[in-house]
């Protein structure tokens, strides 16, 4: 599956799009199922969109040209930090969740609507996939017709 060519940032800005639409909608079912999954997954659709829009900044700031004479590598190491803070800020989410796991074991609250929570995570799957397709730009099978990405 080829894309048009469509640049770095034209493809970050259009997963940005798809995950706040998606955050938006997983947070509002989740603490309307009262679901921890649904709320901690889409507390990882914000780490990701955080992720995009970094990745977004240090591209825009890596492909400027007038970077000062003491950079030697000029701005691409914009990239190397926007990673960094990515993995910071999945840290704290991850210790953020599993503070939440542990209150939801010591008082446990029925989720609602189980098949909302299931319907949920799937399409939340899909449009995973669908966005690392669509960043990585192209698929291809190898024998046993398995599919595999080519970056």
């Amino acid at each position: 599956m080829n894309f048009p060519k469509l640049s770095q940032a034209h493809r970050l800005y259009i997963v940005i799009a798809i995950s706040f639409s998606f955050f938006a909608a997983e947070i509002s079912i989740g603490f309307y199922t009262h679901s921890l999954a649904l709320i901690a997954d889409a507390f990882h659709y914000l780490n990701d969109l955080v992720g995009f829009v970094i990745a977004l900044i240090a591209v825009l700031v890596s492909q400027r040209g007038d970077a000062p004479k003491e950079f030697s590598f000029g701005w691409q190491r914009a990239r190397l930090l926007g990673a960094f803070f990515n993995g910071v800020f999945l840290a704290a989410l991850g210790l953020s969740v599993f503070l939440q796991s542990v209150e939801r074991f010591v008082s446990i609250q029925r989720v609602e609507r189980p098949m909302l929570v299931l319907i949920v995570g799937a399409v939340g799957l899909g449009l995973n996939l669908i966005s690392a397709v669509f960043l990585h730009g192209k698929v291809t099978r190898w024998c046993g017709g398995q599919v595999g990405y080519l970056n």
